[in-house]
């Protein structure tokens, strides 16, 4: 077993948020001022203890904490790498200006049991953007881009909503 110390990203509970609601739990102390302690959300506490509960129903840190690392999603090898076939027919359409949604459904209907060539139109756009299918011009997909523009606003970035509460306005 391994021992993980890095955190993915602040989102995640870290190792030391699992000692502190270990500790919480067994000092008796309510979920909601665990998380307030540690900067989460009570339900996120919840659920924590909940997934990551041992199998006789206690929580230990360690045990939680090689329980969510063994659940995290591990990277695959993109579509278009792993199948060559595929790569060329969307590039080939691609360059006849259909649209990535138009792709899409347009696979999925020429090769109803190919399962692995139902791609959704978001693959298409990241395989673009990613250099996987080579685009012959920037004209190619409608919108002239041949990198991903980002979306969002930095509300979404916070990670806090604490700006949300009535308290804090």
């Amino acid at each position: 077993m391994r021992f993980i110390e890095q955190p993915i990203s602040r989102r995640y509970l870290t190792q030391d948020d699992r000692i502190e609601i270990a500790e919480g739990l067994a000092a008796g102390e309510p979920v909601k001022s665990i998380a307030a302690r540690i900067g989460k959300s009570f339900q996120s506490v919840y659920r924590e203890i909940k997934r990551n509960s041992t199998p006789d129903g206690r929580y230990q840190p360690w045990f939680a904490h090689n329980q969510a690392h063994r659940r995290r999603r591990r990277a695959k090898q993109h579509r278009f790498v792993i199948d060559e076939r595929l790569r060329l027919v969307v590039a080939r359409k691609l360059e006849l200006q259909w649209s990535p949604v138009l792709i899409g459904r347009w696979l999925r209907r020429r090769w109803p049991k190919r399962r692995s060539w139902h791609v959704c139109t978001e693959t298409i756009y990241e395989a673009v953007y990613r250099g996987l299918i080579v685009v012959t011009d920037a004209m190619t997909l409608r919108t002239g881009r041949t990198y991903r523009h980002r979306r969002g606003s930095p509300l979404h970035a916070r990670h806090d909503l604490g700006w949300m509460r009535p308290d804090r306005r």
